[in-house]
């Protein structure tokens, strides 16, 4: 774990910090109302919006230019092309293939990844709101400058991923590796890293205020600003 010195005139919070209540955290899963239409990449190629379509098994290579989909679901389908500023609101996205691709400035709204390859992909300041990540492999993936409200990354290997500049509310990290990720500049104020190995990860030591840990966890932090840890059993003389 690295932690970067306080700035001056700050100090550290108190370790009182760790003991706070979870928040409601529900995260309302994608909705579709009405059966959804099996298409294709080719078919929305002249259109701006796709509403209740499923895209099963075939690659995107070609830009989308800001398309809007509502109330889709991507079945095995693989990003090849860069994209930007794409929408999707109620979709699903299953074993689909992000790797080493770009999502940047894009928008995710009741939408959740499962069983997803997402190494090396850039979502860099996107929106993620009312999110599930789940079994999904996002090492060296890059969240930096993106803003998540209710969001859960849960099962999932993240090592060496970017989370710096980034905007958490409701936010939580269950069962996931986050070795040697970076959350710089980043408030961790109120999420859940309890049951995630985050060995060697980078972050300020004054954005720790307000994060959950287990007391292995915090002891480690402590440990690295000089804290020394003793116990009543401990024999002085």
């Amino acid at each position: 774990m690295r932690l970067l010195p306080l700035p001056k005139g700050s100090g550290f919070p108190p370790l009182s910090i760790f003991m706070k209540e979870r928040k409601d955290e529900r995260i309302t899963p994608p909705i579709f109302r009405d059966p959804l239409q099996e298409r294709t990449m080719a078919d929305i190629m002249d259109e701006m919006r796709s509403e209740n379509a499923s895209f099963r098994h075939e690659t995107v290579d070609r830009d989308l230019d800001e398309h809007s989909f509502f109330s889709c679901q991507f079945e095995g389908v693989s990003w090849a092309e860069e994209q930007r500023g794409l929408l999707f609101t109620d979709v699903t996205f299953n074993h689909c293939d992000f790797s080493n691709t770009s999502m940047k400035e894009c928008v995710f709204r009741r939408c959740s990844f499962r069983s997803c390859r997402m190494t090396g992909c850039d979502f860099s300041s996107s929106l993620f709101e009312s999110v599930s990540i789940r079994d999904c492999i996002a090492e060296y993936a890059n969240f930096s400058g993106s803003k998540m409200k209710r969001f859960l990354m849960q099962d999932c290997r993240a090592d060496h991923s970017a989370f710096t500049l980034c905007s958490f509310r409701y936010t939580c990290f269950r069962n996931t590796s986050l070795r040697e990720s970076e959350f710089l500049e980043t408030s961790l104020k109120d999420v859940d890293l309890s049951t995630c190995s985050i060995a060697s990860f980078s972050v300020n030591v004054e954005n720790l205020r307000g994060v959950r840990m287990n007391e292995e966890q915090a002891a480690a932090c402590a440990r690295l600003i000089g804290i020394e840890i003793v116990h009543p059993s401990d024999d002085y003389s």
